[in-house]
């Protein structure tokens, strides 16, 4: 098992990597989210950020929080973020209610950041959009997105440890 997220660890920090796309959203308290202060060239509070695409309707997204609020205790210096992809506000808070998660929540209401990271693909000409959920990224001080992943299963909580733990 340590060799198989030795390798993957390999290949995600072997290649170029990607630069995320910068955003701001509405936080379910009300404020106002700006990625650009988190990571790339002009962040006033460069970290590690680590964002899920994430929707109430999304059973495995459920299992991932779970696994994300403790991870996210694990690794406080690494913002932790949640982007609901198109859901109502009072939907949103029950749902975080029910969770019992700490991880902020951002509103993506009408799905155009989860467009930006390629969270949604078009089909038959764009007249139906598919969303995959969950879908994660960790995003370095520079901007650069060094790993994404679509989906959860319970061995990707120890493959994203791995990843935070080289980011220390």
């Amino acid at each position: 098992m340590k060799r198989v997220i030795s390798f993957l660890l390999f290949i995600t920090t072997a290649y170029a990597q990607e630069e995320a796309p910068t955003f701001f959203l509405p936080t379910l308290d009300g404020e106002n989210f700006f990625a650009s202060e988190l990571y790339g060239e002009k962040a006033k509070n460069p970290k590690v950020t680590f964002i899920s695409f994430s929707a109430s309707w999304c059973a495995p997204c459920q299992k991932e929080i779970r696994a994300l609020d403790s991870l996210s205790v694990k690794f406080p210096e690494v913002g932790f973020y949640l982007i609901d992809y198109k859901e109502k506000k009072d939907v949103v808070i029950k749902w975080k209610d029910r969770l019992k998660t700490e991880i902020p929540i951002l509103l993506d209401v009408y799905g155009l950041v989860a467009k930006k990271f390629g969270v949604t693909s078009a089909v038959n000409n764009e007249s139906t959009l598919t969303v995959n959920l969950p879908t994660s990224f960790v995003i370095n001080e520079k901007g650069e997105i060094i790993y994404s992943h679509i989906g959860y299963e319970d061995k990707d909580a120890k493959v994203l440890e791995g990843i935070l733990q080289q980011q220390r």
